[in-house]
């Protein structure tokens, strides 16, 4: 019938590569031979901790106001400290016209796995200008944690258009009695920002 002995495994909170012990039989009955050594492999329950964006990519109406972006942390259920820089960066929307630069620290205690947040505000404007967008980065882990999903694109939604601009009728009639013939023309879509059209008769 097969032996069994136990080797207690203890606990800490530090974030270690996989680490072994050696086990080995000795001192074997006499007449009786003792087998070669093995191994135990002790494998990390905290980590590596890896610190991501929760989303790939944002879509917000520019009037949304404040845009909330969440990281997470993931990894071993344990661990140390760690902590994260973040920043945005202009692509086609620019700081401090379409958003307002953000950029900090966040922070987790040993053991911490709550999602942290942190706020980009969006500022509106009335220029039609189509769909604008930057980007949300995240960099410098501390602590040895890793980067898993440490850029995101944030879409700009327009607000402020298409407009467009037509005669309201399509067939005016007149009769040429020397008066004149009010031709009317409408704006449909959104109503911010100023817009013009020429018109002619051929």
């Amino acid at each position: 019938t097969p032996k069994e002995f136990t080797v207690p495994i203890l606990q800490d909170d530090l974030i270690e590569a996989l680490e072994s012990v050696s086990l080995e039989l000795s001192n074997p009955t006499v007449g009786v031979s003792a087998g070669g050594g093995t191994w135990l492999y002790i494998m990390d329950d905290d980590g590596p901790v890896v610190l991501s964006l929760s989303d790939q990519a944002y879509s917000v109406d520019e009037s949304v106001g404040t845009l909330t972006v969440t990281v997470i942390r993931t990894g071993g259920g344990g661990g140390g400290p760690v902590a994260v820089n973040y920043e945005t960066a202009d692509y086609y929307s620019k700081a401090g016209t379409d958003y307002a630069f953000a950029s900090g620290t966040l922070t987790w205690a040993a053991g911490d796995m709550t999602p942290k947040t942190f706020t980009v505000p969006i500022l509106d404007d009335a220029v039609i200008e189509g769909d604008e967008s930057f980007s949300v980065n995240l960099n410098n882990p501390i602590g040895g944690a890793t980067l898993g999903t440490s850029s995101s694109w944030v879409n700009l939604l327009e607000n402020d258009g298409p407009v467009q601009i037509s005669f309201r009728d399509y067939v005016y009639s007149a009769r040429e009695d020397g008066t004149s013939v009010e031709i009317t023309v409408i704006r449909a879509g959104w109503s911010a920002g100023a817009v013009s059209v020429d018109y002619a008769t051929s």
